[in-house]
């Protein structure tokens, strides 16, 4: 199991949090006044539709604050060299760490090898093509949607253990038009960020058990901000229950880092593409809010992780 399969799941975490909720209900709010705003329709209906627009779109996003490899794409289909194609790995391709690169991640306080990989490389010649199309001087941005499409698709079957399937065209098209409406957000971002949007993506808490989409930052105090990327509609940005496991997640990510403060998160939000919303909150004032111990969730989220890790451990013998 994942973290936010333990979220979705009846279990120690899931009770810890159904117990400390009521401090959200502020936060929740503030998202469902969010749901007002026009909001243009998907091509397509349905979920598999929406969750390809929104692999695309996330990847777009992410390729405005770090221009890093895919970590998910390559650990589940290229070779892990082929994060040396980026320019934030490119300084590895001629060090001791270039057989394994995409293990390693840039931080805040510098280089960390976070994660555990293996060269899979059924897909490392797209994810090349990709690499060249991300890395060009000018891609157009149909281009970099296409090749975002290859990474959502990658991604999405690394993380459910099924085969890539191919991402339609509309999917892409939908993809492109939330970008192109994207003013108001990157703007927040960048003033968040000093002036100039920046940050590190996939931070890591645990390796192939908990990884967030954004880390933005630094602020002009020096700590990060730690950002979902929710790429959904009114009806489910209005739902009081799925907006609060949104935050349940962002704070479980903040709880998890907060003894060894790698990742220096001071606060937590959500970007909402299709409402062109970037929301931000002090994590220190939620967990006021919240009238909680975050060190006693990340006691029960270290204690799921070694559970989760022993029993995959186990099902390999």
């Amino acid at each position: 199991m994942s973290l936010t399969q333990h979220l979705r799941t009846r279990g120690p975490i899931r009770a810890w949090w159904e117990q400390h909720s009521a401090g959200l209900d502020p936060y929740v709010a503030e998202l469902q006044r969010l749901a007002d705003r026009p909001t243009a329709p998907l091509s397509v209906r349905g979920i598999e539709h929406a969750a390809a627009v929104g692999g695309i779109v996330g990847r777009l996003i992410e390729t405005t604050v770090e221009p890093a490899p895919p970590y998910a794409a390559i650990l589940g289909s290229g070779r892990r060299q082929d994060a040396t194609l980026w320019p934030t790995h490119a300084p590895l391709a001629e060090s001791d760490y270039s057989t394994t690169a995409v293990e390693w991640r840039p931080t805040p306080a510098g280089w960390r090898h976070l994660v555990p990989g293996r060269d899979h490389g059924a897909h490392s010649v797209d994810l090349q093509r990709v690499a060249a199309i991300e890395t060009s001087t000018a891609p157009s941005l149909a281009d970099r949607a296409r090749a975002a499409a290859v990474v959502a698709s990658l991604e999405a079957a690394y993380r459910s253990g099924q085969r890539p399937a191919p991402i339609s065209a509309e999917a892409t098209s939908d993809a492109v038009s939330i970008i192109r409406d994207q003013h108001a957000s990157l703007d927040r971002a960048a003033y968040l960020c000093g002036g100039t949007v920046r940050g590190h993506v996939a931070p890591v808490f645990a390796a192939h058990w908990a990884d967030g989409d954004l880390l933005l930052g630094p602020g002009r105090g020096g700590g990060y901000g730690l950002v979902d990327i929710k790429t959904v509609s009114p009806a489910s940005l209005s739902h009081p229950q799925r907006a609060q496991q949104w935050l349940w997640q962002l704070l479980s990510y903040a709880a998890a880092d907060a003894a060894e403060d790698l990742w220096r998160i001071r606060a937590v939000g959500l970007w909402l593409p299709r409402q062109d919303a970037l929301v931000m909150w002090s994590v220190a004032r939620m967990w006021d809010d919240l009238q909680a111990d975050p060190a006693s969730l990340a006691r029960l989220l270290q204690a799921a992780y070694e559970a989760d890790y022993r029993a995959a451990r186990r099902a390999r013998r």
